[in-house]
Parts: structure tokens; C-alpha cells; sequence
């Protein structure tokens, strides 16, 4: 039988979902963090290079420099560009064997601890909602939770060494991209928070949609649909709880669009902010015009990963947070594993 120490804490964390990811898949999950690690360092030498070439071109047309330095700075940009189209393809695949992994490994523990669960528990409401969020998908939502996390990294390490840069040569322009960033993140996490409480409200309602469903399409029921006549009841039961269901997501979703909206245009603002601190270090020659180029392109792809790719990581890990902590409850609820005992093979005598 498999232990379940690695879920026995009062309240798991963040940093709980790389535990769990590599307890069920190792190799896979090993790999990830050593790609999303390259991925979150490798903008930063591609910016260095496209700096360095734009000042060597600069200086060539001008007779300052040798083609060293150009020939240089090319084969690292040629380099990043190179992995980049590769990588991608390597880490889609390692990313379904590591779903595939997660599937086969975590769905066989779900099965023995719901197969191994007192009965008593069956007759819970919450507890069947419980089960109902935890066992819909859950190689999915653990997946998904590890890859974004890798990604939140990725992003970090990215926006780091951004601000590393900067800071030699603007500090100003280092504090504001830190202010740009932790309001992002607060406001994702509080979102992520609402859409997980309003995915349990909702799973009340789900759960009686998806019955209701049976009720009416399920041919075991036919006989009971003519002879009790319940599928107008079951039709307007079904609609009502469906529409308190999408209500409930709606709203939450709103609530985060307007946020994201909100930390998207402060972004925006802010960042346009750091361009003009740049410009005026430029025309007072503390930078050069490589610099100023790289780093102002790496900035504004940054719009996007702080406006809506931050908010989304975050949301989706502080769901994730939500969801291995249901996991816990329900691996920790009381089991009797003489109930996955098998049959006896010895003949009975008569």
C-alpha cells in the first residue's frame, strides 16, 4: 500500500506543489524546472547580445570598432533564437508525459483512498462536493499548477534580471518596475482566492445539475420519466440550479476581469514612465543606444507578462493552493483499507 505522509500537514502551500509533483513524477518534473529555469535566463543574455550588436554595428559604421565583437553578440542572438523555436516543441511533449505521469500515479491513489473510504461519508453532502472538485481532472489541476509555477518563476527570474540591469545605470526605473509588480501579484492572488470560494459555491449547484442530467437522459431512468411524469419538475430544477451555478462563476470572473484591467493599464502607465526615465539617460549619455533599444523592447513585452500572463500564474496557483488542500482533506478523512482486500482464493467446502 502507498503512504500519504507528503499530504499529512494542517494547511499546505505553495511551496507544497513542487513536493507533490515530484512524488509522482520525478524524472518529468525535474526537467521542467531545469527548462523554466533556462527559459527565465535566457531573455536576459538575448538582450545583453542585441545590446552588444547594436553597439558594435553602431561603432563599425563609424570606424571605432573590429567585426569581433559584432560576430560576437550574433551568435548569441542566432543562439537564443535557435532555442527558442526548439524548446518549446520539447517542453509541450515533456509536458504531457508529465501529465500523463501525474494520471497514472496519482488517479490509482485517488481510486484506493475513495475505494477505502468509511461509508458514513457517502451520505455527506460536503463530502460529496469535496469529492466532486477533487476527482474532476486532478492530473490536470496538479499539472497545471506545477507548469504555471514554473512560468511564475520563469517570469520572475526574467523581470529579476531586468531590474538587475537597470539598477547599475537607473535605479529610479528598478523601483518602479518593483512597484508594477507587487500589486500585481496581491490583486492575482486575492482574484485566484474569490474564483476557488466561488467554485465551491458552485459545485452545490453543479453537482445537482449533473444529477439532474441523469434523471433525464439516463435510459435506467425511462421507466420512472412515464410512469411519474417528473420531467417538466426536473427540467425547471435543472435550469434554476444551472443558473445559479453560472451566476456565481460569472461574477467572479468579473470581479477579476476588473482587476486585470485595472493592474493593465497601471502597467501601462508605469512602464511608459521607465521609457522617458530611459530616454532622458540616453541624452545624458549614462547609456548607450544598444541598451536603450534591448532594454526598452524587453520592457514592453513585459506589458503583457505583468498585465494579464502575473495575474493569471497567480490566480491559478492560489486555485491550485485551494485544490491540493481539498486533496489533503480528503486523504486524510478516515480509510479502512480492508476494503480493498481481494476475494479469497481457497475453495469454500460445503
Amino acid at each position: 500500500m502507498r503512504e500519504y505522509g507528503f499530504f499529512n500537514k494542517n494547511k499546505l502551500n505553495i511551496f507544497d506543489i513542487p513536493r507533490i509533483s515530484f512524488n509522482y513524477a520525478y524524472k518529468e518534473s525535474l526537467l521542467l524546472t531545469i527548462f523554466s529555469f533556462i527559459n527565465g535566463i535566457i531573455p536576459l543574455i538575448s538582450l545583453i547580445a542585441i545590446s552588444s550588436f547594436i553597439d558594435s554595428v553602431s561603432s563599425i559604421y563609424y570606424g571605432n570598432s573590429s567585426y569581433s565583437s559584432f560576430y560576437f553578440s550574433l551568435i548569441f542572438i542566432i543562439f537564443c533564437l535557435l532555442y527558442f523555436s526548439m524548446s518549446s516543441i520539447l517542453i509541450d511533449n515533456l509536458a504531457i508525459r508529465f501529465k500523463n505521469r501525474i494520471s497514472e500515479n496519482l488517479g490509482v491513489d485517488l481510486i484506493e483512498i475513495v475505494a477505502s473510504l468509511k461509508y458514513k461519508y457517502f451520505e455527506d453532502g460536503d463530502f460529496l462536493d469535496l469529492l466532486s472538485r477533487v476527482s474532476h481532472e486532478p492530473e490536470t489541476n496538479l499539472s497545471k499548477a506545477y507548469i504555471d509555477l514554473l512560468k511564475a518563476i520563469s517570469l520572475f527570474i526574467k523581470i529579476i534580471g531586468i531590474m538587475v540591469i537597470l539598477f547599475v545605470k537607473i535605479p529610479m526605473a528598478t523601483i518602479i518596475i518593483g512597484l508594477i509588480s507587487f500589486p500585481s501579484f496581491i490583486l492575482a492572488d486575492k482574484a485566484g482566492k474569490i474564483n476557488y470560494k466561488a467554485n465551491i459555491e458552485k459545485e452545490i449547484y453543479q453537482r445537482r445539475v449533473t444529477y439532474f442530467t441523469k434523471l433525464l437522459r439516463d435510459r435506467f431512468f425511462a421507466n420512472e420519466r412515464n410512469i411519474f411524469k417528473f420531467s417538466t419538475y426536473i427540467n425547471i430544477q435543472w435550469y434554476k440550479n444551472y443558473n445559479l451555478s453560472r451566476k456565481i462563476k460569472l461574477k467572479a470572473h468579473i470581479k477579476w476581469l476588473i482587476g486585470s484591467e485595472v493592474t493593465g493599464l497601471l502597467t501601462s502607465f508605469l512602464i511608459a514612465s521607465v521609457i522617458l526615465i530611459l530616454l532622458n539617460t540616453l541624452k545624458d549619455g549614462k547609456i548607450g543606444l544598444g541598451l536603450f533599444i534591448s532594454v526598452v523592447n524587453s520592457i514592453i513585452s513585459m506589458i503583457p507578462d505583468l498585465s494579464w500572463q502575473l495575474p493569471e500564474y497567480t490566480e491559478s496557483l492560489s486555485n491550485s493552493v485551494s485544490y491540493i488542500n481539498d486533496l489533503s482533506k480528503l486523504f486524510d478523512l478516515e480509510k479502512d483499507f480492508s476494503y480493498l482486500s481481494l476475494p479469497s482464493n481457497n475453495n469454500v467446502e460445503i
